[in-house]
């Protein structure tokens, strides 16, 4: 019997990690200029913290454009440690990509207004005076600490070279899993049984 627990006290500890799988959470953000929305999947990092890996079904929508402009945009995320910079070589922004739902704020907060620490960075193939990730524009989205808001900053020319807007709401809701975590937990329980039974015939 006590082999039986020390068996399962190793196969519980090795199976937490398996148990952490990736989520996603359904996201929208809006302020006076633009309105985005998708779907981010992510990791959890401990302490209500999630690292956000990619995107799904993104847009970016520039609400101000002039009529008969391209206004919508799809969104790539800019992965943690690639940095924006400007036509000079300036580094813009300094995203950490995570987001912690079920906390306020939901990103991590900037000290000052337009301080190059935390939040999620976008990418969007439309033209501007930056060279984007991918070669197009980027938009920035980050927790205001002196507003208690959120904001973001383009780096094209969509909204005027370096945009940033104040004001924001940021929204995070969790996409249901399907019953794959509980999947996950039945075969360890399932893989436990079996053991069980193997160790006491």
């Amino acid at each position: 019997m006590k082999v039986f627990a020390v068996i399962a006290l190793l196969i519980g500890i090795g199976a937490a990690p398996a148990l952490a799988v990736d989520a996603q959470f359904n996201f929208t953000y809006s302020d006076a200029n633009y309105l985005l929305s998708g779907v981010l999947t992510a990791s959890p990092e401990g302490g209500g913290a999630y690292l956000v890996t990619g995107v799904t079904n993104g847009t970016v929508t520039w609400t101000t454009a002039p009529p008969g402009t391209t206004s919508t945009y799809a969104l790539t995320l800019v992965p943690l440690g690639v940095q924006v910079r400007d036509i000079g070589g300036t580094d813009l922004w300094g995203q950490d990509d995570l987001i912690y739902p079920g906390q306020t704020p939901l990103l991590t907060p900037c000290p000052n207004w337009g301080c190059a620490l935390g939040g999620l960075q976008f990418a969007f193939p439309a033209g501007g005076a930056l060279s984007g990730y991918n070669g197009g524009s980027d938009i920035a989205l980050f927790a205001n600490n002196l507003l208690g808001d959120y904001g973001s900053q383009e780096y094209g020319d969509l909204g005027g070279y370096g945009n940033t807007t104040s004001g924001g709401t940021f929204t995070l809701s969790a996409v249901p899993d399907g019953g794959t975590t509980l999947l996950l937990l039945g075969l360890a329980i399932a893989g436990l049984a079996g053991l069980r039974r193997k160790l006491s015939a």
